[in-house]
């Protein structure tokens, strides 16, 4: 995730108060939920593409910016699904938000999730 700020609070503070929850707010995991709905799909593209890299096809980079871009998809695809498995927002929320969607405000914590390989 990027330190892109929203209201004074980092978005990758925001993603740990979602993730585990806060006093305040129900936990809603994303990242969790995104690896227990993908590990299976995680595991076959990874072992596809080690065996690409093993053949001399891929690169060990490639091989990691595929894994880094699938699984960024699927988190985002996790966070904009959120109304489907999250705990859903509290009436005032959605009043003070006009949407109750739990997850999305403006769209800047699914905008920052992001990969990077060294």
């Amino acid at each position: 995730m990027g330190n892109e700020e929203a209201e004074d609070t980092s978005v990758v503070d925001y993603a740990i108060y979602n993730e585990f929850g806060t006093e305040r707010s129900p936990a809603r995991p994303f990242m969790s939920t995104t690896y227990d709905l993908y590990s299976g799909q995680l595991e076959k593209f990874t072992h596809f593409l080690v065996g690409r890299m093993i053949d001399g096809k891929v690169t060990d980079d490639t091989v990691l910016k595929n894994i880094g871009a699938k699984y960024q998809s699927w988190i985002q695809k996790t966070i904009r699904d959120a109304k489907n498995w999250a705990v859903p927002n509290s009436p005032k929320t959605v009043a003070m938000k006009g949407s109750s969607s739990p997850l999305i405000d403006q769209g800047r914590m699914v905008q920052a999730v992001r990969y990077e390989v060294e």
